[in-house]
């Protein structure tokens, strides 16, 4: 019984170091609290995230790519966490949550930068759960409009998603990032 007790106690000594920081003097969060997205691994020793190819940033949450050259986004990323209303944020384990039900739309504005019309000629959403709707006809030089994105916040989890823009001045990724907790 007592072996059980000590070994149960180390075990769980040890997982709760292994998430904290080497350097605890160090600045920035807690290993524990990060997230590596777009499939990165946490390297808990050095308290940062591996990204695979085609993804960088701190939490491996912005894709690696060239834009288009058409439109100016105001953001070509939005965290559902951080736009969400007051009452719709929860947190867990110091990460924030939306909770299931929330508000599921997302808005991605844009201006024509070009001397001549841009044609947006497909949106399609790397997942099921995330839907776009965007303008069908011509976006005039100097126009502005938006990108829609709803994400079917019925599903549990963590979810790093992109809807990919094929337009006639290049192709371009919005990223969304969600976490979904009851």
């Amino acid at each position: 019984m007592k072996n059980t007790l000590f070994c149960t106690l180390f075990l769980a000594l040890a997982l709760a170091s292994a998430c904290k920081k080497e350097n605890p003097a160090a600045a920035g969060p807690d290993c524990c609290t990060i997230t590596c997205w777009g499939r990165g691994t946490l390297d808990s020793l050095a308290c940062n995230c591996q990204c695979s190819p085609g993804f960088g940033g701190a939490e491996c949450d912005s894709l690696l790519f060239q834009q288009g050259s058409g439109l100016r986004f105001d953001a070509y990323k939005v965290d559902y966490m951080e736009t969400a209303a007051p009452g719709d944020i929860m947190e867990i384990n110091c990460r924030k949550y939306i909770r299931k039900g929330s508000d599921a739309v997302r808005l991605f504005r844009f201006t024509n930068v070009t001397a001549g019309p841009v044609l947006i000629k497909t949106a399609k959403g790397s997942t099921g759960a995330l839907v776009p709707a965007y303008p069908k006809e011509p976006i005039e030089p100097g126009a502005s409009g938006v990108v829609e994105v709803r994400y079917d916040v019925s599903r549990l989890g963590e979810k790093l998603a992109w809807v990919e823009l094929v337009t006639s001045h290049g192709d371009y990724r919005l990223m969304v990032k969600v976490r979904v907790a009851e």
